[in-house]
């Protein structure tokens, strides 16, 4: 594996201090809008889940649907198994 790895050598002048602050910093601050997405996603979908769910409480006529749309499901794509 080592000899597919070009032969550099970092010298200590060629990284100061402030630059490995920043680089530090600017992948910090990535993961930090990573997880602040993530979150937002999560939030999004968690508020969709809870209208449905609110939805499907209070009207029957929407349970009697999604009931049968999964006795439909169940059956396959191409009817009941052989």
């Amino acid at each position: 594996m080592r000899r597919f790895l070009p032969k550099t050598r970092l010298r200590r002048h060629d990284c100061d201090d402030t630059t490995a602050i920043t680089t530090m910093m600017t992948v910090l601050i990535t993961i930090l809008r990573y997880l602040v997405a993530i979150g937002g996603m999560a939030l999004v979908a968690y508020i969709a889940w809870k209208l449905v769910n609110k939805q499907e409480a209070n009207d029957p006529e929407f349970k009697k649907k999604l009931d049968e749309d999964d006795e439909r499901a169940s059956k396959g794509r191409f009817g009941p198994p052989m």
